[in-house]
């Protein structure tokens, strides 16, 4: 398995990246406390479940029944994206930062998503932060729907002991459906959820988690709008910044586009502290 290690030794930040899965964040730490919830097991496997921070795109979610239409034609599209399963190139790579890509193959291209495009990510380490850069590349004659997004997997040994701020104003429940106007700007993460928010206001969430020992703060760009939070497991939650909400290319809700021959570029800061 490639792994490619990216380090600040002057604040002792760590993360590992695996091109060949899905070009995965597979771990962060930093002065050897992990931030990240990883099982290697399921890499390969079950990839986007297995932990770190997997890439969904073109699509965060899932469409209804899996389809979407572009020029009249119905296409399918897995649950959160094609780019899970790929395997990116390096284009890049120094001790701090490295740059990765992936591009469409012919199934893709004719089953899935009908756009030929070159997704770029940057990942670099500095200070007590991890940035991650994406740049969306439309090489078709086409306008290009797509809402990029990442799934965190945040280490959680106690969530009675974590707690969970953020600055949204709606939200919908994958669970049972609800939606409406959330109260406040915390969430009780020993609920079970599998929330969606937008209506962002200060772009900007923070997880304090006081078992492990660690503060893990996402700071999002203009694009980011959208974020996903999950408990359903037990030894971690996911906190997910999306630029898009679920089934968007269906509704047109929170749609992103890059024009013919264009580019978009998004990104988010993930910065750490120790407790």
């Amino acid at each position: 398995m490639k792994q490619i290690a990216l380090t600040d030794t002057r604040s002792s930040i760590c993360t590992t990246v695996l091109p060949d899965y899905g070009g995965t964040v597979s771990s962060l730490s930093l002065g050897g406390v992990q931030i990240l919830r990883m099982k290697p097991e399921l890499i390969g496997m079950a990839s986007c479940l297995a932990g770190g921070i997997p890439v969904l795109f073109p699509f965060c979610s899932k469409t209804d029944g899996d389809t979407y239409f572009a020029h009249g034609q119905a296409y399918t599209m897995p649950f959160h994206g094609l780019v899970k399963g790929m395997t990116f190139g390096v284009e890049e790579i120094s001790g701090q930062s490295v740059r990765i890509y992936t591009v469409p193959n012919e199934v893709i291209l004719k089953e899935n998503y009908p756009y030929d495009f070159v997704l770029h990510i940057e990942y670099r380490v500095e200070g007590k932060s991890l940035y991650t850069q994406a740049v969306i590349e439309n090489r078709s004659d086409k306008c290009m729907p797509f809402y990029i997004g990442w799934h965190p997997y945040f280490r959680t040994s106690s969530k009675k002991d974590t707690t969970f701020t953020f600055d949204m104003q709606h939200y919908r429940s994958y669970l049972d459906g609800s939606e409406g106007g959330w109260p406040g700007n915390t969430v009780d993460l020993t609920r079970a959820l599998d929330h969606v928010f937008w209506g962002v206001g200060k772009r900007e969430m923070t997880l304090e988690n006081r078992a492990d020992g660690y503060t893990a703060r996402i700071i999002m760009d203009e694009m980011h709008s959208v974020a996903t939070v999950c408990t359903a497991f037990d030894d971690c939650v996911c906190i997910e910044p999306w630029t898009g909400t679920p089934n968007a290319v269906n509704t047109g809700e929170v749609l992103q586009w890059v024009s013919p021959h264009g580019e978009v570029r998004c990104g988010y800061e993930l910065a750490v502290s120790l407790i």
